[in-house]
């Protein structure tokens, strides 16, 4: 959704898409954040349904879907702050106050989302990935009209720009959601898995720990590496709103493909979480060498095909010159970024569906917060490198990162084979 809105933003106006480039930096990372939360849910759906424990999913769902409200609520209302908190980061007067409406709308589709994530990473859980993918398609479609609408002012309505584009996204991620809940609420089997006719016990606070233990470990672990990618989109504000344009592109590119490999790492997770809930420790390996070397292939692919067509890709954003200029040699890191970034996700998402939950976190900040954003100041802003430089920082970050997340999982690896994998319990 959100490439789209670049896309149809982009081609709107360049000064526009700068204004959505920085009001999406800070929503990122509420958004990232709360999904880090959300992904006990799948990690203890897919624990509960290798053990046979059906209900155990339904429970799993409803405790999500409270912790999607409580932080979507607080979410929403941070977002309202968004114009101080950009004068904060040194943005431009302009910058700040365009961009911290865009925040401020944005905000309000912050609820939305968490339902719709937790709702996903449930199906996720249950192997049941196919309606939530159709409906992300159709709502896309959807944000496609809408955009058309709002961004350019049709039937009577102002042009409104990159405002016009963040209303579409709240417009459409509250329909999905109920699309989605509905969906899995008349599923066949929801009253056996717990989904229907089971009120909406939750159990005591103390009952669901270990879906909260997983869901802040891979929410810090997220929020690492979101607020380091928002810090570099701020230094990329630094160098002007034509940088900003063009480091907004190049990240979008970098971050649909990201999807990808978060889809694979999700498959990886609930895969590995199975075989963790059946103590099986040889397949819960080959899940996770797995979902990598699929990763690899897949990127690989992407990347090839960037790398050839970059100009026309960087072309179908904007017609401005400089900007497609800056964004067209960005473009050319960017298929290097899509193998180590996409695999860093996808092991780290292995360790947790293997109930390791608190390594993975610390790797996470230390290749990101620690490498990354420094490395990211020097090259992008000390050196003059531009947002070339902000590009060869996250090789770097992202790197470091594949790198210890492998050495880990192949660490618990040889754990499992000397002392025997016990089953994941509770839920």
């Amino acid at each position: 959704m959100i490439l789209i809105d670049t896309l149809m933003v982009g081609r709107f106006s360049a000064t526009e898409l700068a204004y959505q480039a920085i009001g999406w930096a800070p929503v990122v990372v509420l958004t990232t954040a709360g999904v880090g939360l959300m992904i006990g849910t799948m990690v203890v759906t897919a624990n509960a349904l290798g053990r046979g424990q059906l209900e155990g999913c339904g429970i799993a769902w409803r405790r999500g879907m409270v912790m999607a409200g409580v932080i979507g609520l607080l979410a929403a209302v941070i977002c309202q702050f968004g114009p101080s908190f950009l004068s904060a980061t040194g943005q431009s007067a302009e910058l700040s106050n365009e961009g911290g409406r865009v925040v401020a709308v944005l905000g309000l589709s912050l609820p939305a989302t968490y339902f719709f994530v937790v709702t996903t990473f449930s199906l996720e859980g249950l192997k049941r990935p196919v309606p939530a993918m159709w409906v992300m398609l159709l709502a896309n479609l959807v944000n496609i009209g809408s955009n058309w609408v709002l961004i350019y002012g049709q039937f009577g309505l102002p042009s409104m720009g990159a405002e016009g584009a963040a209303w579409s996204t709240v417009i459409v991620r509250w329909i999905q959601v109920f699309v989605l809940v509905g969906i899995l609420l008349t599923m066949r089997d929801a009253a056996a898995l717990g989904f229907r006719g089971a009120g909406w016990g939750i159990g005591k606070w103390a009952d669901w720990q270990r879906q909260r233990s997983i869901g802040y470990a891979s929410s810090l672990s997220i929020l690492a590496e979101s607020v380091s990618f928002a810090t570099l989109a701020i230094m990329a504000g630094w160098l002007g709103n034509a940088p900003l344009a063009a480091y907004n592109i190049a990240h979008n590119v970098l971050a649909t493909m990201f999807m990808v490999a978060l889809g694979i790492g999700s498959a990886t997770a609930v895969r590995v979480g199975f075989a963790h809930g059946q103590a099986d420790h040889r397949n819960l390996a080959m899940a996770g060498w797995t979902g990598l070397g699929l990763n690899t292939v897949l990127m690989a692919a992407f990347g090839v095909v960037l790398w050839v067509f970059a100009p026309m890709v960087a072309g179908g954003f904007t017609t401005d010159v400089d900007v497609l200029a800056l964004a067209t040699a960005a473009m050319a890191i960017v298929p290097w970024l899509l193998i180590v970034d996409g695999g860093q996700v996808v092991m780290a998402n292995a360790a947790r569906g293997r109930s390791d939950v608190w390594i993975p976190t610390v790797i996470q900040f230390v290749a990101y917060c620690v490498i990354m954003v420094p490395m990211g100041y020097l090259l992008g802003v000390r050196w003059d490198c531009g947002i070339d430089g902000l590009f060869y920082a996250v090789l770097l970050g992202s790197g470091a990162a594949v790198l210890l997340q492998c050495v880990r999982f192949a660490w618990l690896g040889r754990l499992d084979r000397r002392g025997g994998l016990v089953a994941a319990q509770g839920f």
